[in-house]
């Protein structure tokens, strides 16, 4: 699961043990996601290493836990035309990104699109 600001920079999003989310230059055991449709175009996202789910409270500050919360951890899917794919939480409607919360950079939405790698 790879997230790009542009087409020159991106991260790899990795879920831990400890239930933090954050991304990585390189992949590894903690990047590798799965991808569940839970109704039409809505999805989970599970970590493989971490078995958590991906979570977003209404902030857009980003989790992993063992529970899933339809509320918090299902996104809404939205295939771009470029090939990379926007994840919108579904009850909050707030984007899915890996930018920091108190990043000067979070207002124009950085690291919102994703490409899903097999």
């Amino acid at each position: 699961f790879f997230a790009a600001e542009n087409h020159r920079r991106g991260l790899y999003v990795e879920m831990h043990l400890d239930g933090r989310v954050t991304g990585s230059d390189a992949q590894s055991p903690y990047s590798v996601l799965q991808i569940k449709s839970v109704k039409p175009g809505h999805v989970v996202i599970k970590g493989q290493t971490s078995s958590m789910f991906l979570c977003m409270d209404d902030s857009g500050n980003l989790r992993g836990q063992t529970i899933y919360d339809e509320a918090d951890c299902s996104f809404r899917e939205l295939l771009l035309a470029d090939g990379y794919t926007r994840f919108l939480n579904s009850q909050h409607g707030v984007p899915l990104s890996l930018a920091s919360r108190n990043s000067p950079d979070r207002h124009s939405v950085p690291f919102t699109r994703f490409l899903p790698l097999r």
